[in-house]
């Protein structure tokens, strides 16, 4: 047969597959060899077996039995990755033998020629996968290993000319690292040390962290910019835990940070004050506190007697009213009030104090709703009115209230609240305007005990 391919092996890449077409020519059987290397890189020689009996087996069929048409391989496992070789392998022999005066037989001859090519391009094929030097090399150049006393134990190298040579291995102890810098030395191999606390192998290309691997401590303070969080990804969870009836705000009257303010008390949103004494314009009250200011209202109103008292400026008959300043000017005077006596003592209206000195009544500090009324005579336009001022003649209730007429036994009223923050000695003050002295806008007097004003004075809280 001719041998017009120069190769003496073929290779495969297998899916999957047990049957392999191997188109080389061959003399016999025992020349046929399978090499597998897996996908991991073990390599391994299969057994030839026509029966393939078992693992690790092929059996060669010859392409129409001819091995000069090559031959199908068959093998007992199918395989998927790696590299599947079919090497010819002729042993390194000459079988034929010429006899002086035989008959030369063309074939045989022509058998044993390609025997010798056949093992000429085994040769060649073995040669290239060998370490080898160009040909450009310099001569002079040693390319032959020392001897086995000289080279065990060492590596193959080359020397500062290129020559070959060998050079020691390292022995135990021989290097050193720094374990402290995250090195480990062990048999001569360096390699980092991964806690596994923090970080991890990531199984392909190297390390990464954990989950959970960064704890607060390994974050600088500061480290962490507004920038560096996405708009609406700090979730409640992640947020301090908040105290009980406490919110996140800002009650300081200025721009500032954030922090927990409560909601009830003096320094929160809302005060707890039954009788709402703190009179805030910024700050709410609590239900409890508006339930029970409205409820003690609401029983004050109901129930006047309980937290009233009551007073009265009487003369006797056909005695003269007040006198008031000269003609022209605005008049004023302090009706003689005094409590009524001779009426019921309300239960516990013991808050109002009356001075027979200066006519004054001493009220604690609260809310007040006052009722009086006075009846005058008013003639040719003069004018009349009641008023509660306090020492300083500050007006509490009552500067608006004025009356203007011309008519017998006109009916001044006065009625309003008022709130003070302390204790405080307030006045019923009567005003009259008008030209005459004593006859004009003035209580009227008609010939008998006669009550010139009245006046009730309720405390709210």
């Amino acid at each position: 047969m001719a041998l017009t391919n120069s190769n003496s092996t073929q290779t495969f890449i297998p899916e999957g597959d047990d049957v392999f077409n191997f188109a080389l020519s061959f003399f016999a059987l025992d020349d046929i060899v399978v090499t597998i290397e897996s996908a991991l890189g073990v390599v391994t020689t299969l057994e030839h077996n026509p029966d393939l009996a078992a693992s690790g087996q092929f059996k060669i069929t010859p392409t129409n039995g001819d091995t000069q048409q090559g031959a199908v391989i068959t093998t007992h496992d199918s395989y998927t990755g790696g590299i599947v070789v079919i090497s010819r392998v002729v042993d390194q022999t000459q079988e034929y033998d010429l006899k002086a005066g035989s008959k030369i037989d063309p074939t045989a001859i022509n058998t044993a020629f390609d025997r010798a090519v056949a093992q000429s391009q085994q040769i060649k094929e073995e040669i290239g996968r060998k370490i080898g030097h160009p040909v450009t090399d310099p001569s002079g150049l040693n390319y032959e290993a020392p001897s086995v006393a000289e080279r065990k134990n060492k590596v193959l190298g080359w020397d500062s000319a290129g020559s070959l040579s060998v050079q020691s291995l390292l022995t135990s102890d021989t290097i050193s690292v720094n374990t402290g810098a995250g090195l480990i030395l062990e048999e001569n191999i360096i390699s980092g040390r991964i806690s596994g606390t923090s970080l991890e192998f990531d199984g392909t290309n190297g390390t990464r962290i954990k989950d959970d691997g960064v704890t607060t401590d390994k974050i600088l303070d500061d480290a962490v910019t507004t920038g560096k969080i996405l708009d609406k990804n700090v979730t409640l969870a992640k947020i301090q835990d908040i105290a009980d009836q406490k919110i996140l705000g800002n009650v300081s009257g200025t721009t500032g940070v954030s922090t927990q303010v409560p909601i009830v008390g003096s320094a929160g949103l809302l005060l707890d004050e039954d009788d709402l004494i703190g009179n805030s314009d910024t700050k709410g009250a609590t239900q409890q506190s508006i339930k029970a200011y409205v409820g003690s209202a609401l029983l004050t109103l109901s129930n006047p007697v309980l937290n009233y008292s009551e007073f009265k400026y009487e003369v006797a008959s056909n005695v003269a009213g007040p006198t008031f300043a000269a003609s022209g000017t605005l008049g004023e005077t302090g009706l003689n009030v005094v409590p009524l006596t001779d009426m019921m003592t309300p239960t516990g209206a013991t808050f109002a104090t009356f001075s027979a000195v200066d006519s004054s009544i001493t009220l604690p500090a609260g809310i007040y709703k006052v009722s009086a009324v006075t009846i005058v005579d008013v003639y040719n336009g003069e004018g009349a009115r009641l008023s509660i001022q306090d020492s300083s003649t500050a007006y509490l209730l009552g500067l608006s209230q004025s009356y203007n007429s011309d008519d017998d036994h006109v009916e001044i009223n006065l009625d309003g609240t008022f709130t003070l923050s302390t204790e405080t000695a307030v006045y019923l003050k009567y005003f009259k305007r008008g030209t005459g002295t004593a006859d004009w806008a003035e209580p009227v007097n008609d010939g008998e005990v006669e009550i010139y004003c009245t006046m009730t004075i309720w405390k709210l809280d």
